[in-house]
């Protein structure tokens, strides 16, 4: 629900506070409807593309900040056709996402560095989408959608925030966190969430 606030812990029941950060401890977490569902295990996607920051400008939409492109024009036509993308920047980057970028299967931090996401543009992604944060972090201050059911693979200790000014649309029936059991990752959603498929945290 946009604008309400929500704290969820792996153990806790799904339910409503007021004005606190949402937060996830992956491992034993799973939104399907209301309900707390199953430990997912993780797998590794393979990636197409990898974003490297080369220029060292941190532009998401200079061609030479990457090593390959996957459809070869996703940079003009701003949509990735059911490709995904990892990073493999070599220290932490703020990334700066101007267009309206579509069609993302997957997001992987490879590293164990932590990457920003910036700027006047968003992400949409596909159904079954992943992100996965690696051993470093995702931060998106940028809006980002999912077009089905979604799951955070956190297995390797990184965390995933979704910035205070932003909005996150979750169109599916399900969220999964899967960071397994001790893991230290926290799933953060400080803005707007609005779970538009049926699924609620």
């Amino acid at each position: 629900m946009a604008g309400a606030e929500y704290m969820t812990r792996y153990e806790d029941d799904i339910r409503p506070t007021t004005r606190i950060q949402r937060r996830i401890k992956p491992g034993l977490f799973a939104v399907c409807g209301s309900s707390v569902l199953a430990v997912i295990t993780s797998s590794a996607f393979a990636q197409d593309n990898v974003f490297s920051n080369t220029s060292e400008d941190g532009d998401f939409s200079n061609a030479a900040n990457w090593s390959t492109l996957v459809p070869a024009d996703v940079l003009t036509t701003f949509d990735f056709a059911d490709n995904g993308f990892s990073l493999g920047i070599p220290e932490n980057t703020d990334i700066n996402v101007e267009s309206d970028f579509i069609g993302i299967e997957s997001i992987t931090n490879e590293t164990s560095f932590n990457a920003i996401f910036e700027g006047d543009g968003s992400f949409t992604l596909i159904n079954d989408a992943i992100i996965n944060p690696g051993s470093g972090s995702l931060t998106f201050d940028i809006d980002t959608s999912f077009e089905g059911s979604s799951t955070f693979s956190m297995g390797s200790g990184g965390d995933v925030t979704f910035g205070a000014t932003t909005t996150v649309l979750f169109s599916g029936i399900s969220v999964l966190a899967d960071g397994g059991l001790g893991t230290p990752s926290e799933l953060v959603f400080a803005g707007d969430v609005d779970f538009g498929g049926g699924a609620t945290a």
